[in-house]
């Protein structure tokens, strides 16, 4: 445990501090968001990222995210690195054009959809690679030069030039990250080489055992966000999307600390062989994720409504009951994050598909039924029992595998 214990807290500093940082530069984004547009107008940003995000995640999600696993597991072979990057990356390129292509007919050409989709593809490629090798010092800086780009970017915009455009605020979305990757690379470019003779179907089925459950399950999870949206939108319209969206906003402080150790526990399970250290690992972050969660919740509860009042103005002071609801769904879904980091680095992302479409369908019926009557606050309960079916599958699972030792 002493070797576990070192190992996490020194990773886990570097990361949190860059998680912080790019979380609280994301949200300095949709203050000054909240700030300078109406309510209208952040409610049609907040939704046309929420489908973008959703669509994107048939490219974003599956195939990518084999990229931490494959590079992680043969750091040593540069050979197999090439191997592994060339079939992903072919494999992400043609999904990319033909899930562009399908948003373009269903959305009607819908340029600020079609850039996220984009946009996060190309993110998601990246942060594949740079956690795949573990690169400490990259992952944090890419979370935030990505979020300091968007930032200053948007100050300058609407406070210099009076730019005040819905779209370009979506196409800074979605590109901001490419800003990040250039710097990066620039300074310190990473050891891939992409080779057209190295793309095999062999090689692509292998990838796609792994990366098609875990594209379920990121679609899966991008639904918990998007489908409630959706659902208010159709039945309340722009200005309730945006009450939602607040609350669902200033639920990323949950994020801080599980971010920081998810973004690290995946890989480094992948390394580890001995089944009982991967227990301790997992158990170790699972109770940092949850006293942490409880903390930032009391927190919140007394002190959420001056908060949102302060930050986003007394217009989305309303917020404040979806936001306690919300809150729940978010340390809930630390948990259920950090079990999958184990699942996904031992080898069985399917666990984690398992837990995540049940939550998913939870969520989308309930959503269905609560939002007519109740509006946004239905949604949010509708997220959180979500989440809480998905943690409760995790444990169902965790017990099991413990008993497997």
């Amino acid at each position: 445990m002493s070797y576990l214990d070192k190992s996490l807290i020194k990773s886990a500093a570097l990361i949190g501090i860059g998680s912080v940082s790019a979380q609280a530069l994301a949200l300095c984004f949709m203050l000054v968001l909240a700030r300078i547009y109406s309510i209208s107008d952040y409610g049609l940003i907040s939704y046309t990222i929420s489908v973008g995000t959703l669509a994107s995640t048939f490219v974003a999600a599956g195939f990518p995210a084999s990229l931490v696993r494959f590079l992680s597991r043969y750091s040593d072979d540069q050979e197999k690195i090439d191997i592994y990057f060339s079939n992903i990356v072919t494999a992400t390129l043609g999904i990319l054009v033909l899930v562009s292509a399908a948003s373009a007919v269903i959305y009607r050409f819908d340029v600020g959809i079609i850039s996220i989709i984009i946009g996060y593809s190309i993110n998601y490629i990246y942060i594949g690679i740079i956690r795949g090798f573990i690169n400490y010092w990259k992952i944090a800086l890419f979370n935030v030069l990505w979020n300091l780009f968007k930032f200053i970017v948007l100050v300058i915009a609407s406070y210099v030039f009076l730019i005040k455009s819905s779209l370009f605020v979506v196409l800074l979305y979605a590109f901001g990250g490419v800003f990040a990757l250039a710097i990066l690379e620039m300074h310190n470019r990473t050891c891939l080489h992409y080779c057209r003779k190295y793309v095999s179907k062999h090689t692509l089925k292998k990838i796609s055992a792994f990366s098609i459950p875990v594209m379920i399950s990121m679609l899966a999870f991008n639904a918990l966000s998007s489908i409630p949206i959706m659902a208010i939108k159709s039945n309340q319209g722009y200005n309730l999307v945006a009450l939602y969206s607040v609350a669902m906003t200033f639920t990323v402080i949950f994020s801080f600390i599980p971010t920081a150790i998810t973004t690290i526990t995946m890989p480094k399970i992948s390394r580890i062989v001995n089944k009982q250290r991967r227990i301790e690992y997992t158990a170790q972050s699972v109770g940092i994720v949850l006293v942490a969660g409880i903390v930032l919740y009391v927190l919140i509860f007394f002190f959420g409504k001056s908060v949102l009042m302060i930050a986003f103005t007394e217009r989305y002071v309303e917020s404040y009951p979806i936001l306690l609801v919300l809150s729940i769904g978010a340390v809930l879904s630390g948990l259920r994050n950090i079990f999958c980091s184990l699942w996904e680095g031992s080898g069985h992302p399917i666990i984690a598909t398992y837990d995540i479409v049940s939550a998913s369908v939870v969520c989308i019926l309930l959503s269905l039924i609560l939002v007519p009557q109740m509006g946004p606050i239905g949604a949010a309960y509708g997220y959180s029992l979500g989440l809480l079916i998905a943690v409760f599958v995790d444990l169902f699972f965790w017990i099991r595998y413990i008993a497997s030792t």
